[in-house]
């Protein structure tokens, strides 16, 4: 009987030249048995038997050792496999036994030297690892045959024993040896140095190949190297498993639904990956079922490739993954980067997921895998069987591009990739009609819906799709929900997710969204191309933006007049039922903007003029109650009284009485200031007379909210300008102020502050204000000494703004 060591292969003469014969896997796994031993007699044929963990060194009967024969011989550093030594073994054993015919069974949970296959440890003597080839014969313990041996003074052979190291690689080498594998060329460790250039026989003599090699998977092209670390094969790779189905025949391995990746349920650890981060080379072998490749956890760009012996780039790495001959794998799933995968000729089911993949089905009725429901994608029919798939919703899916793919599989449906395109948003055809609204002025972190900037109709009523698309990626965003639409990319929405998108204000600048309706009988729209202005900016647009509602404030920026003679105007679209509003164009005076003597108007849905105000002079901000008796559209024109100033202003609306919404003053334990303003005073007072004069006996008006039944509020006094020169005693009035400018109001809470305007209006304001809740939903009347009827109003005093502002 013959005993060889690793130590002591036979093969051919070594060649000192990069290679350049190539062998196929049929090649590779004859040469790789070559010397033809086996644990059988008879090539294709399985057997079992046993290994385990050698409990004492051995006696070999005549045992080589440096080139003397001993008839008996005992190694004299025999130690036992420690605890990480066994874990390890349990794999290594489990991925050669996968694989073929021959079964290898564990003798005993513990040491033992009645096994074929015994693993030992040693410190002095022979080299780092090495195992004995196998005889039909040498199954007797004092045989070598089978055993494997491996030097403990190694960190990589008592330690360093985990999946991906070479601790762990080493061990499946050398059972492979002790199963009857020799290396791939004419070198072992006990004579050297080797390298690929010098000494590999042929090209597929690497790691990427086989463990067998010497020769890290560098030199065939591949990358198995993670953050500076060499990821080690935790399985039998693409020729040895081939060697050993030659040898001893095929194993029905995993006939179920496998899946091979993330979301494992293989019995091998080598074939599961637990996170990102994880790296794996391993080949896989399966015999049956439905089985996926799920490298969905990488946000790497992939390369899968479900053909038997082929190699995927997978995760960080490249051709770390292959194909066993013989093993079908009919699913794969990308990651979130931009993936290319490769079905077989088997009816694959591919999915991209996330990035923009690309995905050739080959044989088979194959069908890509999309997250979304079909209305959330656009399919384009490329011609020569190629289609592209994009994903309407940021974030998810992606653009990918399909060629030789039969279906295409969404969450609510699957549809068939053949006949005609859907139709593209194309300018061909003239139904239905997109018509625009006013020209949209947004502010950063403003919402508007898309309906109220656009609207679309139809003959037959049968509009099927809109199409959207926002042509810039800056300025502001397209939403459906909470997910933002990708920018410069059509997006197919039904008219029910065409009226809950919005367009959202991001930053400064100009874009354009365009809109196309698509009927049922694929009949195409005009194309309707809205200019969205973001931000405060400064070219001479007249804006009309309908975001104003009820009981709510927005800001903006009024440009004027600054080429000489452009008269431009911001218009607030609202919706109005029946009712009272008071209406406020806010800017310096108040301290809600920078606009100087702002000019209000209000013009009505065909855009005549109703009513304005201007406070009647510089620095005071414009106001005025609203009468609605017609529900409709209202536009609120934001201006400027003369001059060519601009600057910042905010706009208020809210309901006084009935309308839409409610008051906003009826918070608990916030504060309110009152004005009343005398809108018929009675002849001879406030005639703009000398500011110097007295202020006259007042007529002791008082103030009365309706909506509560407590006693009446603080007094308010009506002033009479006089001729006199003196006060006239009456306690509690204070002086108008001599530049027409409201003074500050006084803190004594009897005292009125009165204001003489341009309009001869008297406007009185209490100091006071009330700690507890003030419920103001209605016009609250002035009681006594006036003619005609006087409102009061009221006016939110809070530090932080009324109502949530539409700008930032």
């Amino acid at each position: 009987m013959r005993i060889v060591s690793e130590a002591q292969s036979v093969g051919e003469p070594l060649v000192a030249s990069t290679p350049t014969t190539n062998r196929s896997t049929t090649s590779a796994a004859q040469w790789l048995n070559r010397g033809g031993r086996s644990w059988t007699s008879t090539l294709g044929t399985g057997r079992t038997i046993s290994w385990g963990w050698r409990a004492s060194p051995p006696t070999y009967q005549n045992y080589v050792v440096n080139g003397v024969t001993h008839a008996n011989y005992q190694s004299p550093s025999f130690q036992q496999f420690n605890a990480a030594q066994r874990a390890a073994s349990r794999i290594a054993a489990a991925a050669v036994a996968d694989v073929s015919g021959l079964q290898l069974t564990l003798a005993s949970s513990g040491f033992t030297n009645n096994a074929t296959i015994l693993l030992g440890s040693f410190t002095q003597g022979q080299s780092f690892a090495h195992g004995y080839f196998p005889h039909p014969n040498g199954t007797g313990t004092q045989y070598s045959n089978g055993d494997v041996w491996t030097n403990t003074t190694y960190a990589n052979n008592s330690t360093n024993l985990s999946l991906n190291q070479y601790g762990l690689q080493t061990l499946i080498h050398e059972i492979g040896h002790a199963v009857g594998l020799e290396h791939p060329g004419a070198y072992d460790a006990s004579q050297g140095q080797f390298t690929y250039d010098n000494n590999a026989e042929y090209v597929q003599d690497s790691r990427q190949y086989t463990v067998m090699s010497y020769f890290e998977a560098s030199n065939t092209g591949a990358n198995h190297v993670y953050n500076g670390t060499t990821i080690y094969s935790s399985t039998l790779l693409l020729h040895d498993i081939a060697a050993l189905q030659r040898l001893y025949g095929v194993r029905s391995s995993r006939t179920g639904n496998t899946v091979y990746g993330f979301n494992s349920n293989a019995n091998l650890d080598g074939y599961r990956i637990s996170g990102s981060t994880t790296q794996r080379v391993f080949c896989i072998w399966d015999s049956a079922g439905i089985d996926t490749m799920d490298f969905s956890g990488y946000s790497n760009n992939q390369r899968i490739n479900l053909n038997a012996e082929t190699f995927s780039d997978v995760g960080a790495l490249t051709r770390n993954v292959s194909i066993a001959r013989g093993a079908v794998i009919e699913n794969a799933k990308g990651g979130s980067g931009n993936d290319t995968i490769t079905g077989n000729s088997a009816a694959n089911e591919m999915q991209g997921n996330g990035g923009n993949d690309n995905i050739t089905g080959n044989g088979g009725t194959d069908t890509a895998v999309f997250r979304g429901s079909r209305s959330q994608y656009t399919i384009t029919n490329l011609g020569g069987g190629r289609f592209r798939v994009t994903d309407n919703q940021a974030g998810r899916d992606g653009i990918d591009t399909l060629t030789s793919v039969e279906r295409a599989r969404f969450s609510d449906q699957t549809v068939t990739l053949t006949g005609a395109p859907d139709p593209d948003p194309d300018p061909d055809g003239d139904a239905p009609v997109v018509r625009l609204g006013y020209q949209a002025r947004e502010f950063v972190s403003a919402t508007q819906r898309l309906n109220t900037l656009f609207s679309a109709s139809d003959p037959n009523n049968d509009i099927a799709y809109v199409y959207v698309q926002e042509t810039s990626a800056y300025g502001g965003n397209l939403y459906l929900g909470n997910t933002r639409l990708i920018a410069r990319r059509w997006h197919r929405l039904t008219l029910a997710e065409f009226n809950q998108a919005v367009y959202r204000g991001r930053s400064n600048g100009a874009e354009f969204i365009s809109v196309r309706a698509v009927d049922r009988q694929g009949n195409q729209s005009n194309l309707g191309t809205m200019r969205i202005q973001n931000g405060d900016w400064s070219n001479n647009v007249n804006t009309r933006s309908p975001v104003l509602r009820n009981n709510r404030t927005v800001s903006g920026y009024l440009l004027r007049r600054e080429d000489g003679s452009a008269d431009n105007t911001d218009w607030w679209k609202t919706y109005l039922t029946p009712g009272s509003y008071r209406i406020q164009l806010r800017g310096a005076s108040s301290g809600n903007g920078s606009l100087v003597d702002p000019y209000l108007r209000i013009r009505n849905a065909a855009g005549t003029q109703i009513a304005f105000n201007d406070d009647g002079g510089v620095g005071r901000d414009a106001e005025l109650v609203l009468n609605v008796t017609q529900t409709g559209y209202y536009f609120i024109e934001a201006d400027l009284y003369t001059g060519t100033a601009r600057g910042t202003y905010q706009i208020v609306i809210r309901s006084s009485s009935g309308g839409s919404g409610t008051s906003g003053e009826n918070e608990a334990g916030d504060k309110d200031a009152r004005t009343a303003t005398a809108h018929n005073p009675d002849s001879g007072l406030c005639t703009c007379a000398a500011c110097s004069g007295t202020l006259l006996a007042p007529k002791n008006l008082v103030a009365d909210d309706p909506s509560d039944s407590g006693a009446p509020e603080t007094a308010l006094v009506d002033c009479a300008i006089g001729s006199g020169g003196s006060n006239g005693g009456n306690s509690g009035v204070a002086k108008v102020a001599s530049t027409g400018v409201d003074p500050a109001p006084s803190t004594d809470p009897g005292a009125v502050d009165c204001d003489l305007n341009s309009k001869s209006q008297i406007a009185a304001r209490t100091a006071s204000e009330w700690a507890s809740r003030v419920d103001v939903n209605s016009m609250a009347r002035i009681g006594g000494g006036l003619a005609g009827s006087d409102g009061l109003l009221a006016e939110e005093r809070r530090s932080h703004p009324f109502a949530p502002m539409l700008a930032a």
